[in-house]
């Protein structure tokens, strides 16, 4: 799999930010899903994890070295602060909500 620079080189032109809060069981699948329908594009993906119990920062962990550290990024958080504490200033543009069924996304 191409890394952020050589899948066109330089920074990525899109961040796709996924907020998360024990979403083990989903994660990989949305990471995955993402991969597959954007193979031509320059993206990052940035999981947001509000310090999961159940795991999912070691899931995106092994992510990351599937798919590479520059194109899934970690933010992990101590706690469950939600979006309103998430400081990016293009939050709303592009968000990736795993409370939608995943299977929609099929």
């Amino acid at each position: 799999m191409e890394t952020g620079a050589e899948a066109g080189g330089g920074r990525p032109e899109y961040s796709i930010i996924v907020p998360t809060y024990n979403e083990r069981l989903n994660v990989a699948l949305i990471v995955y899903l993402i991969f597959k329908h954007l193979p031509d594009s320059k993206f990052e993906i940035i999981i947001v994890d509000d310090g999961s119990p159940d795991g999912t920062q070691d899931v995106v962990k092994q992510l990351q070295q599937l798919y590479g550290e520059d194109r899934v990024l970690l933010r992990a958080r101590p706690r469950k602060l939600g979006l309103g504490e998430l400081s990016c200033p293009f939050r709303h543009m592009v968000n990736v909500m795993l409370d939608v069924r995943v299977n929609k996304l099929l």
